[in-house]
C-alpha cells in the first residue's frame, strides 16, 4: 500500500486485507494514486535536476539507485548480477512486475529474449517507455495492469522479476497467485520486499508449487536485520528446503 495508507478506512496494521470488493478496489485506488504522485525517483532531499524523460534524467536516477544497491549487493559486472543471471535471459520472455521510471526494465530489456513491464500507474508506464526509446529497445513492451489481475495467459513466461513492489499492493497473495499462473513450469520468479528494516530477497521457485528460498544473510544492509525474522504474513508462502 502507499505510505499514507493509514488513512483509509478499516486499515489497521500492514498485513490486513480488505473486507470485501469495495474496500479492495478503494485501497488499490489508493495505492495507486500515491504512487501517480510520488514516482520512485531518488529525489526525497535532491531534484533530479535534469528535464523529466530526458536521457541526462534516467541516468541520474539510475546513479542515485544504483549507489546504494552497490553498498549492500556489490556486483561483478552488472548491477543486480548476483541476483539475475543476465547470460541466461536471451533465451527467456521476462515479465517485471512495477517498473517504476525503469532501471530495472532496461537492464532486463538488454538481455532478455523479449521483455514485458508492467505497472499499475500511468506515470511508470510513461517514464518507461520513453526510456525505452531513448535507449534503443523499442521493442520492450510497457502496459498499464494492475499485477492481481494480469491479462496475461497461463505459462506465458520464463522468468519474472520484481522490487519491492508486491507487498504494497491491496493482496499480496493474489499477486503470488496470477504469478505461479503466468510463469512456465520450468520458470523462474524472483521478488524483493522489505521487512522490519532488513530487504528480503526471496527466489520463488516452481517446483512443487510456488517456495520462498531463505534469504542470504550478507544481503541484509542493517546490523539488527536477522534472517531469522518472520516471512510476511500477507504472502503465506513457505520456505523451500533447499
Amino acid at each position: 500500500m502507499g505510505r499514507d495508507s493509514r488513512n483509509i478506512n478499516g486499515f489497521d496494521k500492514p498485513t490486513d486485507l480488505p473486507k470485501d470488493h469495495a474496500q479492495h478496489q478503494q485501497w488499490q485506488e489508493q495505492n495507486r494514486d500515491w504512487w501517480e504522485k510520488h514516482p520512485m525517483r531518488y529525489d526525497w532531499n535532491d531534484p533530479v535536476g535534469f528535464e523529466e524523460f530526458s536521457t541526462e534524467f534516467f541516468q541520474e536516477i539510475d546513479r542515485r539507485f544504483f549507489s546504494v544497491v552497490r553498498e549492500y549487493m556489490p556486483w561483478k559486472k552488472i548491477p543486480f548480477d548476483p541476483l539475475i543471471d543476465f547470460g541466461s535471459l536471451n533465451q527467456r520472455d521476462v515479465l517485471e512486475i512495477g517498473v517504476g521510471n525503469g532501471s530495472h526494465a532496461q537492464l532486463l530489456a538488454q538481455h532478455a529474449k523479449s521483455y514485458t513491464g508492467i505497472d499499475i500507474t500511468s506515470y511508470a508506464v510513461k517514464s518507461t517507455s520513453e526510456r525505452m526509446k531513448h535507449f534503443g529497445l523499442d521493442k520492450a513492451k510497457i502496459i498499464r495492469m494492475d499485477a492481481e489481475n494480469m491479462e496475461f495467459p497461463d505459462d506465458s513466461f520464463d522468468y519474472i522479476w520484481t522490487w519491492g513492489v508486491i507487498d504494497h499492493s491491496a493482496n499480496t497473495q493474489r499477486i503470488v497467485e496470477e504469478m505461479a499462473r503466468v510463469l512456465r513450469p520450468s520458470g523462474r520468479a524472483v521478488t524483493m520486499v522489505p521487512a522490519s528494516g532488513a530487504i528480503w530477497f526471496l527466489p520463488l521457485l516452481m517446483r512443487d508449487g510456488f517456495k520462498c528460498m531463505e534469504p542470504k544473510p550478507n544481503y541484509f544492509p542493517f546490523p539488527e536485520a536477522s534472517s531469522s525474522l518472520p516471512l510476511c504474513e500477507r504472502c503465506q508462502i513457505p520456505f523451500a528446503d533447499s
